[in-house]
């Protein structure tokens, strides 16, 4: 959806599970330059094991809810 937010028009997509390998990434970048795609974009968590052909989404985080607990949580990670 936040793609579709900034304006871009989609014209594919590929939802998978954290994880899971995407195994037909060349057949899914040629069918979406076929739809008229411009780019294929995906996190730039996933980007390091796709093809350069994909272009890399920053996505960052903000906690907007339970700020307070979200700290004491970091910080009990970094401890």
């Amino acid at each position: 959806h936040m793609l579709e937010e900034m304006g871009c028009h989609v014209v594919q997509k590929e939802t998978l599970a954290d994880h899971v390998p995407f195994h037909n990434v060349e057949q899914f970048i040629a069918s979406a330059m076929a739809r008229g795609a411009e780019k294929v974009v995906c996190t730039e968590k996933d980007s390091i094991k796709l093809s350069h052909a994909v272009t890399p989404l920053k996505v960052e985080l903000s906690v907007k809810f339970g700020e307070e607990h979200w700290g004491r949580l970091c910080k009990s990670l970094s401890e």
